[in-house]
């Protein structure tokens, strides 16, 4: 197999590392960049050296891609490590192992190498298991994956000493090895303020509500259509019930569809994934399941129909369409949970660290534009003004002027004062709008001061109150 420049540049630095003294090292490659073949190349190398090699997975689809890259690599004979699978060489020096499955068994040789693809996934218990062993002790790390950043905020500084990255997204994109992407967001008829976290991502039950309505199928259904009609598509959907509604949409529109879960057969999984590939499908939605270890390069559109807060989940979700086929041009991501605002967009600019972050960062705003028009989402620098100072839509020539924020309103503000102890402090209360009952306001008032909320909070609890108010009249 003849490797890239950059894989093999990738190779000759991990060596060195090792050569070095460094025990772990942690190699990072977007999606579709190549990372499989670049460590099933040190495996090889390593066992020319008489070394011996587990290569750790969490799932089967990367297992099945392991074992392929490795064969063409010439890295001799390969065991396998998984539940319901016969191992068919248990000496052999590479063990390409299921995590959980390795997990419960002991090997019968100590490893030299051991590398963990998905690193992202590294710090488990079932990972510290299996590195805390006696006879793992002398054993070199190596850790892989596209998206380095866990939502936890845990490092990876305890298992690798330095990082080997390739080009990113936008290099590998001038270089021909991925595709451009083109990104659709509109979120406009999802209300996604109020979301709360929980470990670090949104909580699934409140996420669901908000995309599972039955008014959004259509919309996600007709922004396909609009934007990717024909193209080969994965849906992520935010439950499992939002995935089966929106296939039971795709299909109700003439367009042929399927669905996948973690409740899905192995055999149906497959059945669905390769009439995807021969065209015979056009969409498989799914929750949660082909975000890692899935390449079809053919695949045209990603609809990310959920919102999450993970920013490697968004790199690995839109990262599936990122590989170049015949005739295939660009690839299309529809994003309906505005997730770029938060994670920017797939082929930004990125920095990679081993350290773990202190406390909840909040990545800076990306400097990009959306039309209004075509709702197609483009880096500021690709946007020009004419004579004018009109903006041009690079996609469809849309020209707009760009409106400034306004101001808020200054509204008049009564002073009152209220006693604290000893001290009397006077404390500013926005004017009461129009139509709300003034007793409510002051003690909504008084509230929102005393938690520290927003201007705001008062105005959207007294509508709140009023329109519950209404409700029950009417049930009356």
């Amino acid at each position: 197999m003849r490797l890239r420049d950059y894989q093999a540049s990738a190779v000759w630095d991990l060596r060195l590392l090792y050569a070095n003294g460094a025990r772990g090292a942690f190699l990072v490659a977007p999606c579709g960049a190549g990372k499989t073949v670049i460590f099933a190349t040190i495996a090889r190398l390593a066992v020319r050296k008489g070394r011996r090699v587990v290569v750790v997975v969490p799932r089967r689809e990367l297992m099945d891609q392991a074992l392929d890259k490795l064969t063409a690599c010439g890295a001799g004979r390969l065991g396998i490590i998984a539940a319901g699978r016969k191992n068919p060489h248990p000496d052999a020096p590479v063990q390409v192992a299921m995590l959980w499955s390795l997990a419960r068994r002991v090997l019968p040789w100590s490893p030299d190498l051991v590398i963990i693809d998905e690193a992202h996934l590294a710090k488990c218990a079932s990972v510290a298991k299996l590195l805390a062993r006696p006879t793992w002790a002398g054993a070199r790390l190596l850790l892989a994956s596209a998206t380095p950043w866990r939502t936890d905020g845990k490092g990876f500084a305890d298992l690798a000493q330095a990082i080997v990255a390739c080009p990113q997204v936008g290099e590998l994109q001038a270089m021909g090895h991925l595709v451009p992407v083109v990104t659709y967001s509109r979120q406009d008829h999802v209300k996604l303020a109020g979301l709360h976290r929980r470990a670090g991502e949104y909580r699934r039950e409140e996420m669901a509500a908000r995309f599972h309505q039955p008014k959004l199928w259509g919309d996600i259904v007709s922004a396909w259509q609009e934007h990717a009609a024909g193209l080969r598509t994965i849906c992520f959907a935010s439950s499992v019930a939002h995935g089966l509604a929106l296939c039971r949409a795709y299909n109700a529109a003439g367009i042929p569809a399927g669905h996948l879960d973690g409740s899905t057969p192995a055999e149906e999984r497959q059945r669905l994934l390769a009439a995807l590939a021969a065209g015979d499908l056009l969409v498989v939605t799914n929750c949660g399941v082909l975000c890692e270890g899935f390449d079809l390069p053919a695949l045209g559109c990603v609809q990310v129909a959920r919102k999450t807060a993970s920013r490697g989940l968004w790199l690995q979700m839109t990262g599936r369409a990122l590989r170049p086929a015949p005739g295939k041009r660009e690839a299309v991501v529809i994003d309906h949970g505005a997730n770029w605002q938060e994670h920017g967009l797939v082929d930004d600019v990125r920095t990679y660290t081993l350290a773990g972050r202190v406390k909840r960062e909040r990545p800076p705003v990306p400097a990009v534009r959306q039309c209004t028009d075509c709702f197609r989402v483009f880096a500021s620098e690709d946007w020009h003004k004419d004579a004018g100072g009109w903006w041009i839509c690079p996609g469809c020539g849309h020209a707009e002027r760009p409106q400034r924020r306004r101001p808020p309103a200054t509204a008049k503000a009564a002073r009152l004062e209220r006693v604290n102890g000893r001290k009397i402090n006077p404390i500013p209360l926005q004017r009461c709008p129009q139509g709300v009952d003034p007793a409510l306001w002051a003690r909504l008032e008084l509230e929102r001061i005393d938690k520290g909320h927003k201007p705001g909070w008062s105005w959207h609890r007294a509508r709140t109150w009023q329109q519950r108010r209404r409700s029950s009249r009417r049930s009356w």
